[in-house]
């Protein structure tokens, strides 16, 4: 089930011109086989450059299983201005299962970007910041 946050940001993000903006997430394989996992919730946002500007995947890992909401806020700012993008939804982890949540690709010059993603659960609140994304 989709959380209203999900259907508002979906609305709110197709208009800004960003160059793509991907909801939901596939799963990726569970870790190697004996690895270990201290952390129950971790989150990760990863950044790579594409042909068509910078892209940001924000992952949860779970060492335990663990269902929870996450939300995502993106923003950029700009001598254009600044543009602010949230999303978020339901997210359900197996033990050591990690998840993309969610993908972001910023235009041919992603400079002055910042992301920031929350997993919650019943028991935990984790939070992961690219690069230092105090004010979303």
């Amino acid at each position: 089930m989709r959380h209203p946050i999900f259907r508002a940001a979906l609305a709110l993000a197709l208009p800004l011109g960003l160059s793509a903006l991907t909801l939901g997430g596939a799963p990726v394989p569970p870790a190697a086989a004996g690895a270990t996992d201290p952390a129950p919730l971790r989150c990760e946002i990863a950044t790579r450059t594409t042909p068509l500007g910078l892209t940001l995947e924000a992952r949860a890992t779970a060492g335990a299983p663990a269902e929870g909401l996450y939300s995502l806020g993106v923003s950029r700012g700009g001598a254009a201005g600044r543009t602010v993008i949230r999303q978020g939804g339901d997210f359900s982890l197996g033990a050591g299962e990690t998840a993309v949540l969610g993908r972001v690709t910023l235009g041919p010059d992603p400079e002055g970007y910042a992301a920031r993603m929350v997993l919650r659960t019943e028991g935990a609140e984790v939070t992961c910041r690219v690069p230092a994304a105090n004010d979303i």
